[in-house]
């Protein structure tokens, strides 16, 4: 059995499925959006449902959840996000994993 801890969030934003997201506004906490970029506080990500500006949308917070890979990236490198919330590989100090 392998646990996942699933969560609903507002979306700020329209947001595809398997993307790595980030809080949209640091006030509330209760709102996301695709992570545009590796030094965004990532949050966690989107299942097989993105959604539309103002839908709720699940975001898998701790546990294995997929995402899209936006580069090669090899088993045990540290990921982060890239311009569209696809995984890639994180390779520079300040890069959020």
């Amino acid at each position: 059995m392998i646990p996942t801890l699933i969560r609903s969030f507002e979306l700020s934003a329209a947001v595809l499925a398997y993307r790595i997201v980030a809080f949209s506004d640091a006030a509330n906490s209760a709102v996301v959006a695709t992570a545009d970029a590796a030094t965004d506080p990532l949050l966690g990500t989107t299942g097989k449902l993105g959604g539309d500006t103002g839908d709720m949308g699940d975001v898998t917070l701790s546990g294995l959840g997929d995402v899209q890979l936006g580069g090669a990236v090899s088993a045990g490198d540290p990921l982060t996000s890239d311009a569209e919330g696809k995984a890639i590989e994180a390779t520079v100090a300040g890069q959020r994993i």
